[in-house]
This record gives structure tokens, sequence and C-alpha cells, in this order.
């Protein structure tokens, strides 16, 4: 399992944003729904503890890096910091998804290191749907 989306909107992942609202997004919403309260306003809450048994040792590192980075902050002031971001385009009250590329190009990734990363993005894919069917 890769940390990973199709489409980031606002920047929030797409699905995440279709779960919090409370939208089906492919299979997930019964599970979503059983750890992540429904949606106060603009808040959610984590309901039960999903385990950290599916993650890989990388993803369990990056969601502490994130955690350290910004677990402090109030959610608008994320919010704040991410619209700040030179792939942030306001959408004036619609959506307009952000690339990994255009995410890749603004830390600093070269063509050549993007290319790379999408070719690893979609072995690991393949992969994924080999084996998890």
């Amino acid at each position: 399992m890769i940390l990973s989306a199709k489409n980031f909107f606002g920047p929030v992942l797409s699905g995440v944003y279709d779960l919090i609202k409370g939208k089906p997004v492919d299979d997930a919403l019964p599970l979503w729904s059983k750890f992540i309260s429904p949606r106060d306003e603009n808040h959610v809450s984590l309901l039960h503890a999903p385990g950290d048994e599916d993650l890989c040792e990388e993803e369990e590192e990056i969601i502490q890096q994130v955690y350290q980075a910004f677990g402090h902050l109030d959610p608008f002031e994320v919010a704040k910091w991410t619209h700040s971001l030179p792939e942030w385009k306001n959408p004036h009250g619609c959506a307009i998804p952000i690339s990994v590329e255009d995410i890749l190009k603004n830390v600093g990734k070269s063509d050549e290191e993007i290319g790379e990363i999408q070719q690893e993005a979609i072995r690991e894919a393949y992969l994924d749907g080999a084996l998890n069917g």
C-alpha cells in the first residue's frame, strides 16, 4: 500500500474530501465510517484507532513527520499554509485538480526525476493490482 491519490483539491486528496462529505468512493465509505465521525461543519474526528498493521515503515515515518510538522496547528492554519503553496490556485468555489507532477516540480524535482517517480508509481500500481486483485 502506498500513500497516493489520483487528484488533490484545495489541496486535499479528492477521495478523502468526498469521504468527509459522506460521498461513496469505490467501496471505502463503510470502512471510513467505522473509524471517522460524520462531518460537523468542517471537522471530522477519529472514532476508533484503525491500527497500523497495513502500513509499511516508510508510511509510518511519513505520517510521523507530517504530524510533527503540522499536528500542533489549527486546521485553518494548515489550510492557510497549503493555500500559499505555488501549485495551489484559487478555485473560486469549485475544484481545480493539482497534478502530482506540479507538486514535484515545485519541490525542485527535475523532469528526469519526475519521470522516474512516475514509472515507479506505475510499477507499484501494477504490482498492487496483480497481488491484491
